[in-house]
């Protein structure tokens, strides 16, 4: 017996210094067949013309260089 999925789609966040990076092309894939979402944090992104069809369209891009984050500290409790 099937049951239909209601659940909203399925978010992954993804972190890699450059985009489109190695998963990419997966997360062009999942979007496109799968209906998730992705969002993609990156330090710098190469041409337009060399990214995924779904960017803007359920993968989504943020890049950033890293020096323009804050520095946050680290403490072993």
């Amino acid at each position: 017996m099937c049951f239909p999925v209601t659940q909203d789609p399925l978010h992954l966040l993804c972190i890699e210094p450059r985009f489109p990076g190695r998963l990419a092309a997966v997360a062009d894939w999942l979007v496109r067949r799968r209906g998730y979402r992705y969002l993609f944090r990156c330090a710098d992104a190469g041409p337009r013309e060399l990214w995924p069809g779904s960017a803007g369209r359920g993968l989504d891009v943020v890049a950033r260089p890293v020096a323009a984050e804050g520095v946050v500290g680290w403490s072993d409790p």
